[in-house]
C-alpha cells in the first residue's frame, strides 16, 4: 500500500466499525480493551460478537444486585 489514498477506504470502515462498538462496551460495562480484537482483520468482528454475547456484563450484574 504504497499509495496513501488506499489508505483512505480503511480508517474509514475502522471508524464506522469502531464507533458503535466503544458505544456497545460502555452500555455493557465491558472495556474497552475489546475493541481491539474486533479491528483485527479477519474475523475480529465475529470473536468480538461472541465474546460480548456470552461475557457476563459487568452493567447487568450490578443492576440485580441493587434490586
Amino acid at each position: 500500500m504504497d499509495d496513501p489514498a488506499a489508505w483512505i477506504p480503511l480508517i474509514i470502515w475502522t471508524l464506522l466499525f469502531a464507533a458503535p462498538l466503544v458505544k456497545l462496551l460502555d452500555r455493557t460495562g465491558l472495556s474497552m480493551g475489546w475493541i481491539v480484537i474486533a479491528l483485527i482483520p479477519i474475523g475480529g468482528g465475529l470473536v468480538m460478537l461472541y465474546l460480548v454475547a456470552f461475557a457476563k456484563w459487568p452493567a447487568v450484574r450490578e443492576a440485580s444486585s441493587d434490586v
